[in-house]
């Protein structure tokens, strides 16, 4: 069975009252107020900041090395693995480098995902992003002799929404250790719901793109109020229409592209009133609105997870 690593803040307290002009402030002091986190599972969700870090070796021991202990572990087959970052609704994730040793030559890799991936599909999907999907993904890893270079230089990510992954493959050897701040974003567009939420808000700016709230799990949906479209003067739920460009479409896929989701219902027009609940049994539900521009569409989303007792509800079914 695989061990990973723990990595503990080791921090040396002197309690010495003479000569206290002597001590100065140590590179551990500097690091202190930082949370330090241990990656020891080879897929992870997380919201927390902090420092992250990760280190295989050839052989079980502990050392130290600038202050971070590190227990080594064996060596196995190649696995890709990742960290799931979520924050806030209106919050993105940054993502710096602080330290890699990551060769190349050993097939070591590190990569990191504008949003999530998993199993070959995108959250955002790959028509909803502002980048193309080349853009959204960045591999890297230390070269032959460039080994002082990188370790010295930080690279630094940020999403743009609140989700990102942290994605590492090392097969023999090596480490990394990243800091993960979460930054404030001023006009949110695709979220990615934690189910704790009381609401989201999905709203196009008066720009023509498309914006979704994903949930990695069945849930039970109802829309708070809606203006979406110029011309309805109530709430419509048949807006699958040909020209119809300005609707939220309501549904669930087995994978994270809303683009290949069962549809449930389209929805448009103006309404302040609650509508009613409606249950998609998919292991992932969206809410999805699509814009033209034409219209400053704004809708009010609420969600919770579905259970057995929500079966008279449901509106879509997939293949859990």
């Amino acid at each position: 069975m695989r061990k990973i690593f723990l990595i503990f803040l080791v921090a040396f307290v002197y309690n010495v009252k003479a000569w206290p002009h002597v001590r100065r402030s140590s590179p551990m002091e500097i690091l202190l107020p930082k949370k330090i986190h241990t990656l020891s599972e080879c897929m992870q969700v997380t919201s927390e900041d902090g420092v992250f870090t990760y280190r295989k070796v050839l052989r079980k021991s502990s050392r130290f090395s600038d202050g971070l202990h590190f227990m080594e572990v064996e060596p196995n087959e190649s696995h890709v693995c990742g960290v799931y970052f979520i924050t806030d609704p209106d919050k993105v994730v940054e993502i710096e480098i602080d330290f890699m040793d990551v060769s190349c030559e050993l097939g070591g890799l590190l990569g990191f995902v504008d949003g999530w991936e998993l199993n070959g599909e995108y959250f955002p999907g790959i028509h909803d992003h502002e980048l193309n999907l080349e853009n959204r993904i960045d591999e890297f890893c230390d070269k032959p002799f460039a080994y002082k270079k990188k370790i010295n230089r930080k690279k630094k990510f940020i999403s743009h929404q609140n989700a990102a992954v942290f994605q590492y493959k090392i097969p023999i050897q090596g480490a990394f250790a990243i800091t993960v701040r979460y930054l404030h974003n001023p006009k949110p567009c695709n979220i990615m719901a934690e189910g704790v939420a009381p609401y989201y808000l999905l709203q196009n700016y008066g720009t023509s793109r498309n914006c979704t709230v994903t949930a990695t799990f069945p849930a039970v949906v109802s829309i708070e109020g809606i203006s979406v479209g110029g011309n309805e003067a109530d709430v419509n739920y048949d807006c699958d229409q040909p020209n119809a460009f300005d609707k939220v479409i309501v549904g669930g896929s087995s994978g994270l592209d809303s683009h290949h989701l069962t549809k449930a219902t389209t929805i448009c027009g103006k309404s302040q009133i609650k509508g009613p609940e409606q249950a998609i049994f998919c292991g992932v539900t969206s809410i999805r609105l699509d814009s033209s521009g034409k219209y400053n569409n704004k809708v009010i989303v609420a969600l919770r997870p579905a259970d057995e007792t929500d079966i008279s509800l449901a509106t879509a079914v997939c293949d859990l």
